[in-house]
């Protein structure tokens, strides 16, 4: 493991939570607050929480280490900076509670939702996801949450699952947004050094499972604001584009008869990315390149795209209008 780790601010744990929380933190401090309050206003209260800071140089270190003084189920891990996916893994090293679900810190979830994904994580037992919907929206009071009494569920078998997360056809999120077996986590880490890790573990998560559930219940606040990763662009952003090759190289060898799902969510990387750099002005060499390789990609695989009748509406119009996109790029 690179980079310095310190141990917890609090060494008392309480015993045997059923749930553990990982947040990732880099210079986070003005949503930290938001976090705190979140977390503490869920009905379900039997979890802990592992806060990694990522060699945050803002004041955000020291608000953690009160959020732990205040609250014994909150728990500091430090290292140096090395991004999300290191910060993620650092965690899942010390996760010791029979699930676990993740919160990115500038995210909000409704009050019920531990309570709700818990009582099916329960339900289905051992070796089980459970993920709920979610909603994006840029207001941050998260008024858009409604009182869930029972909560609707759809099951599904793992490679119905991973149909519906690579086609889209059902909101199933990366790894936010629900709970999972801490087993399924053994052996299997985020891939560090790139950005979209949280989406290429999705699949090979949702391998390893024993069941499936889903509930359209919107439970997870999705924050969008003009400072978030996908609001802002950077040569991270082109991560997207590896993530999906690494998908489609996991299904082929795993679940073949996905391939054209795969394919799918490869093509929607590549047309967005293409989008994403065509906006842009003075790329770079690399950059140009890089927008060439969408570029053939989305023109030669498009017809593939319209053949396919599981394929989104959006992806298929997409497709159909490539020619013409492209052509002005």
């Amino acid at each position: 493991m690179s980079g310095n780790v310190e141990a917890p601010v609090s060494e008392s744990f309480r015993p045997a939570p059923l749930l553990t929380v990982i947040v990732p933190v880099y210079n986070a401090e003005h949503w930290l607050p938001g976090l705190f309050e979140t977390l503490r206003s869920q009905s379900f209260s039997d979890f802990k929480v592992l806060m990694v800071d990522d060699g945050s140089t803002d004041g955000g270190p020291a608000m953690m280490e009160g959020f732990c003084r205040d609250d014994r189920r909150f728990h500091l891990l430090r290292r140096d900076n090395a991004g999300q996916a290191a910060a993620r893994n650092l965690a899942l090293d010390a996760l010791d509670t029979p699930r676990v679900t993740f919160l990115d810190v500038d995210d909000l979830l409704h009050p019920d939702a531990f309570r709700i994904w818990m009582e099916e994580a329960l339900r289905l037992g051992p070796g089980s996801v459970v993920k709920g919907s979610w909603i994006e929206a840029s207001d941050p009071s998260g008024r858009f949450f409604r009182p869930v009494g029972r909560a609707r569920w759809r099951r599904l078998e793992p490679d119905e699952a991973i149909g519906h997360y690579l086609y889209q056809s059902l909101p199933l999120t990366p790894v936010w947004g629900g709970v999972y077996d801490s087993d399924l986590f053994r052996e299997i880490r985020f891939r560090e050094g790139m950005f979209y890790e949280d989406l290429e573990i999705g699949p090979r998560i949702l391998a390893r499972a024993a069941a499936v559930a889903f509930t359209p219940e919107r439970l997870y606040f999705y924050r969008q604001h003009p400072g978030s990763f996908m609001h802002t662009f950077s040569e991270r952003r082109l991560d997207a584009l590896r993530a999906s090759d690494l998908i489609r190289d996991f299904i082929a060898d795993n679940y073949p008869s996905l391939a054209e799902a795969a394919a799918d969510r490869r093509w929607s990387a590549n047309f967005n990315i293409f989008l994403l750099l065509a906006r842009q002005k003075n790329l770079t060499v690399s950059q140009r390149e890089i927008m060439e390789r969408c570029r053939g990609v989305i023109l030669t695989e498009r017809r593939a795209e319209l053949s396919n009748s599981k394929v989104r509406i959006k992806n298929r119009i997409a497709a159909l209008l490539a020619p013409i996109l492209v052509k002005f790029f």
